[in-house]
């Protein structure tokens, strides 16, 4: 259980940090009008659908968990980065696209993998860790990306850190996921997966 809390943890206070400090990063690029906002964003939101289609369309293909939290901590991570980077709203609603579709995947793979590697007697248990580590991952988000604005002097700046941590994290539990030995569960769904036959 504790590789589901770690990873768990990790994600959702990435999953946060544009769903809490969003609308900072807009103030830093000159817009401040909600309606402005909501008018340019309303696109790139969309995008959270692409995302959760994306995981079943690689649930369907037969991909490891493993290369799915890889994927969507990427594709968070990149938003997060660009986001950071860009000095106009166009960057800002590219990295829109790339960090709503990968939130489009994270939920979804989090809680099929812990199931996934949970024994059946245990998964009610193991589901309330999940739970809670995800809701202090959202708790514990606001509280780490101020610190980050603070030392950086911007919320860009935090933004692009968090990106680039999501990017190292990516790589460190593709790495570690791959030495993990799968549970039985875990390999019926992958062996079911290959055969086509994940709803």
């Amino acid at each position: 259980m504790l590789g589901i809390a770690a990873l768990t943890l990790f994600s959702s206070a990435i999953y946060y940090v544009f769903i809490v400090n969003g609308s900072v990063v807009w103030e830093e690029l000159g817009i401040a009008d909600p309606e402005s906002i909501g008018r340019i964003t309303a696109l790139p939101s969309l995008f959270i659908l692409l995302g959760a289609g994306l995981f079943w369309w690689l649930g369907r293909k037969g991909c490891s968990f493993r290369i799915q939290v890889a994927i969507f901590l990427l594709l968070l991570g990149g938003g997060l980065a660009l986001m950071g980077l860009t000095t106009n709203w166009q960057g800002m609603v590219a990295g829109m696209a790339l960090q709503q579709t990968g939130a489009g995947m994270t939920i979804p793979t989090l809680i099929v993998w812990a199931q996934s590697r949970l024994p059946f007697a245990h998964r009610g248990r193991g589901m309330g860790v999940w739970t809670a580590t995800f809701f202090f991952g959202q708790f514990s988000s606001p509280l780490l990306v101020s610190i980050l604005r603070e030392q950086s002097g911007s919320m860009q700046q935090a933004f692009l850190t968090m990106g680039v941590l999501s990017g190292i994290g990516a790589l460190a539990f593709f790495l570690i996921l791959g030495r993990t030995r799968p549970a039985p569960e875990e390999a019926l769904v992958a062996a079911a997966a290959k055969q086509g036959n994940v709803p």
